[in-house]
C-alpha cells in the first residue's frame, strides 16, 4: 500500500475515532467505562477500514511458498499431444515444477493435490484464466506458472488486468498440431412445408494441421439427404457451405431432427456432428406477422412470439412494390409478391400487423375483419376492423410502465414484473374504456397522472383481439436484460392469449425452447399460455435408458429450466400443472457434443505473460490482508468485547 493509502487510512480512522467519542459522549447514558467502550468501537471501524485498503503484509510466510502452477481444464486439453493427451503432458509438467497442488482453471477454480489433479479429465468449455490469476494473487502467490495449450478465452481481459494483480506470470505451452475441424455453426429454417426444399448454411473452422477439401453430409437418421465439399479454413477462419435437400412428407409430431456432419478422421469427433430440428407439416399456418413500415418491432417481436407459442412465425416487411422476408434463415432477405403473402394470411392461424391502419391495403383491411385471432400496432388515427376501439391519435410523452398488474386473463403471467429499469414508450394511445375489454399493464405519463392501458384485449363475436396502444416497446428489449424481460413476458403472454384455444388443443402444449441445445447449458422449458406451479421432465437417453425424472417447482414465468445434460439425443416427457390447468407434450431433444473450445486459435504467450518490475529479482512473500484469519477474528472478538461491556454497564 502507498504512502498516500497510509495517510488517507489515518485521517479515515480519525474521522472514525472522532464520530465515535461523539457518540458516546453525547448520545448514549453517561455510565462508567465509556472510553473503553469507544477505544473498542474506534479499534473495529480501524480494522474495517484497513481491510478495506488491504495492505501486503511483508516477510508473511504462505503455506506453499509464493509460487502456484495453473493447469488448464479445458476440453481442448483432452487433445492428442507428446504423451496421450496434451491433459497428460500438462499434468506431467506440473509434477515436475515440484508443488505438491495446483489449481485447475476453465470455467472456474479449485485446487487439487497432484494426485487427484492425475485422475481428473478436461471436461470444462471455457477457458477462462483471468479468475484463476486473481484467486492465485489474492492467496498471495506472487509466482504463477500457467500450463496450457494457449486457447485461453479472455487473454485480452488478461492483459488488462496483469499489471493490477503484481503477479509474475510464466505460460508453458502444450503443444499439439493434430488435426480438427469442426462445424461451428449451422443455420436452417425452423419450420419448412413438406415438399419444398430446405437450405441449410454451416460454418468450418480448423485447428492443427488440419487441410485441404472436406466433405460434408445431410442426415436424417441413417439416410444420406445432401453432400458438399468445402476447403479446410485455415486457423482462425472460417469456411462457409450450404447442403440443399427435399424435406419430404409430413412427419409424426412435426419435428425432424436433420444431421449435418464432417466425413473426415480427425482428432476430435465431438464436434462433427450437429443437429437440427425443422418443423415440417403439409400446411405451416401458424402466425403471420406483416409489418407496413419500417421499424425495429418486427425484428424483436417475431422471435418472441415464435419461442413463446411454438409455432412457425413469418414475418413480412413492406419493401418498395413487394414483401420481404422477416426472421432467421436462408429465406431472410427474400422477395414475396402480394399473392403469396395473401395466401400465407389467410391461411394464418393468428395474424399480426404491424404499422396497420385505415390506409392499409384493401386486402389487409378484409383479413383484420376476418381473422379468429388478432394483434395489432396500429398506427394514423388506430382504428382495426371489427374491433370496438374508437379513433385515437397517438399522445407524445414518456410513458412510464407501472408495477402495478390489472386483473386480466394474463395477470398471472405479467406479475412480479421489475419496471424500475423500462424505458418509457413514446406515445400512447388513450382511447378510454372499453366495455368488455381488458389490459395487461399500465403506464403514466412523466410517472405522474392517471394511469392509462399499454394494449387492449378482448373478445368479439367469438374472436381474440388485442391491440398495442404503445410505440417504442422494442427500446424494452434493447435496453437491459430486466427490461428484456418484461417486453417477453408481455408479448408472450398477449401471444399466448390469442392462440390459447390453439395451444392448449396442441398435443406438445409443453416443449423445450430449443431442441438443439448447446453443451454445458440447461435444458428450458416453456408451458404455452400458462405460467405453471409445477413442471414435470422424463428423460430417455438413445439406449432406452432413464436418465432424469424431475419435478419442478414453477415461477411466474412460463419458462422453466432443468439441470445440465450430457451431450447426447433424448427423448422427453413432459407435463405441467397451473392450479387445476395441466398441459403436456412428448418428442426429442438433442445436446450438442460440439464446444468452441475444440478449434479456439491459441494466443501468443506474450500477451499473457508479465512480471512486475516490483518483484523483479526478490523472492520475498508477501500476502493481502484480506487473505489472513487474524483481522476477521479481531474484529468480531472487538464487537463481541463491546457487546458484552455495554451490558455490564447498563448500555444497550
Amino acid at each position: 500500500m502507498s504512502g498516500l493509502s497510509w495517510i488517507l487510512w489515518l485521517v479515515a480512522s480519525a474521522a472514525g475515532a472522532a464520530f465515535v467519542v461523539r457518540l458516546y459522549r453525547r448520545r448514549e447514558t453517561p455510565v462508567r467505562g465509556r472510553g473503553v467502550l469507544a477505544a473498542l468501537r474506534t479499534a473495529t471501524i480501524a480494522l474495517l477500514l484497513l481491510l478495506a485498503f488491504d495492505p501486503d503484509l511483508p516477510g508473511v510466510a504462505v503455506p506453499g511458498g509464493d509460487r502456484v502452477v495453473l493447469v488448464d481444464g479445458s476440453l481442448s486439453m483432452g487433445m492428442p499431444g507428446a504423451g496421450a493427451t496434451l491433459w497428460e503432458d500438462a499434468v506431467s509438467r506440473a509434477r515436475s515444477a515440484g508443488v505438491p497442488e495446483a489449481m485447475v482453471f476453465g470455467d472456474g477454480v479449485r485446487t487439487l493435490s497432484l494426485d487427484s489433479i492425475a485422475t481428473l479429465r478436461p471436461a470444462a468449455v471455457r477457458s477462462r484464466l483471468l479468475p484463476a490469476l486473481q484467486a492465485a494473487a489474492e492467496a498471495g502467490r506472487r509466482r504463477v506458472t500457467v500450463i496450457t495449450d494457449g486457447a485461453i478465452e479472455d487473454a485480452e481481459d488478461v492483459a488488462r488486468w496483469l499489471p493490477r494483480l503484481g503477479i509474475d506470470v510464466t505460460v508453458d505451452i502444450v503443444e499439439g498440431n493434430a488435426p480438427n475441424r469442426g462445424i461451428v455453426r449451422v443455420d436452417a429454417p425452423s419450420f419448412a412445408a413438406a415438399g419444398e426444399s430446405i437450405t441449410i448454411q454451416f460454418d468450418i473452422r480448423a485447428a492443427g494441421t488440419a487441410s485441404g477439401p472436406v466433405t460434408v453430409v445431410a442426415r436424417e437418421g441413417t439416410a444420406e439427404l445432401a453432400r458438399t465439399i468445402v476447403e479446410t479454413p485455415a486457423p482462425g477462419r472460417v469456411s462457409t457451405g450450404t447442403l440443399t435437400f427435399d424435406a419430404g412428407a409430413e412427419r409424426s409430431g412435426g419435428y425432424v431432427r436433420y444431421d449435418i456432419e464432417i466425413e473426415a478422421d480427425d482428432a476430435v469427433p465431438d464436434d462433427d456432428v450437429r443437429s437440427v430440428y425443422v418443423h415440417v407439416t403439409d400446411e405451416p399456418a401458424g402466425v403471420v406477422l406483416v409489418s407496413f413500415r419500417p421499424d425495429w418491432e418486427p425484428r424483436f417481436l417475431q422471435p418472441v412470439l415464435e419461442r413463446s407459442l411454438g409455432v412457425p412465425v413469418r414475418g413480412y416487411l413492406r419493401s418498395g412494390q413487394g414483401w420481404t422476408m422477416l426472421g432467421t434463415g436462408m429465406v431472410v432477405g427474400d422477395r414475396v409478391d402480394d399473392a403469396a403473402l395473401q395466401r400465407a394470411v389467410n391461411r394464418a392461424e393468428m395474424l399480426v400487423l404491424h404499422g396497420f391502419g385505415s390506409a392499409s391495403p384493401g386486402w389487409a383491411l378484409e383479413a383484420a375483419a376476418a381473422s379468429r385471432r388478432l394483434l395489432v400496432l396500429p398506427m394514423g388515427d388506430g382504428i382495426v376492423p371489427g374491433v370496438p376501439i374508437p379513433p385515437t391519435s397517438a399522445v407524445a410523452g414518456d410513458w412510464y410502465l407501472s408495477s402495478d398488474v390489472p386483473a386480466s386473463p394474463v395477470a398471472q403471467l405479467f406479475a412480479g414484473i421489475d419496471v424500475a429499469d423500462v424505458p418509457p414508450l413514446q406515445t400512447l394511445r388513450t382511447p378510454g374504456r372499453i366495455e368488455g375489454a381488458w389490459t395487461p399493464a399500465v403506464a403514466s405519463r412523466g410517472r405522474r397522472g392517471a394511469p392509462h392501458p399499454v394494449a387492449i384485449g378482448g373478445m368479439t363475436d367469438g374472436r381474440r383481439w388485442v391491440v398495442a396502444l404503445g410505440q417504442g416497446f422494442w427500446r424494452w428489449a434493447f435496453w437491459s436484460e430486466d427490461a428484456r424481460d418484461v417486453y417477453e413476458r408481455l408479448w408472450s403472454a398477449l401471444g399466448g392469449w390469442v392462440l390459447g384455444d390453439v395451444v392448449a388443443a396442441r398435443p406438445d402444449a409443453v416443449a423445450p425452447v430449443r431442441r438443439s441445445i448447446e453443451r454445458d447449458t440447461q435444458p428450458a422449458w416453456v408451458a404455452y399460455g400458462m405460467a405453471p406451479d409445477s413442471l414435470r421432465v422424463r428423460l430417455t437417453d438413445s439406449t432406452g435408458t432413464r436418465v432424469a425424472d424431475t419435478l419442478v417447482a414453477g415461477t411466474a414465468t412460463d419458462t422453466l429450466r432443468t439441470r445440465v445434460l450430457p451431450p447426447g439425443t433424448y427423448t422427453y416427457d413432459v407435463a405441467a400443472w397451473s392450479g387445476e390447468t395441466a398441459a403436456s407434450g412428448a418428442g426429442e431433444v438433442t445436446v450438442a457434443s460440439y464446444s468452441p473450445e475444440f478449434t479456439r486459435a491459441p494466443v501468443e504467450p506474450a500477451g499473457i505473460e508479465g512480471a512486475p518490475q516490483a518483484l523483479a529479482g526478490t523472492s520475498r512473500a508477501r500476502a493481502p490482508l484480506h487473505g489472513s484469519v487474524w483481522p476477521y477474528g479481531a474484529i468480531v472478538l472487538l464487537l463481541c468485547l463491546e457487546w458484552v461491556l455495554r451490558r455490564r454497564w447498563g448500555l444497550r
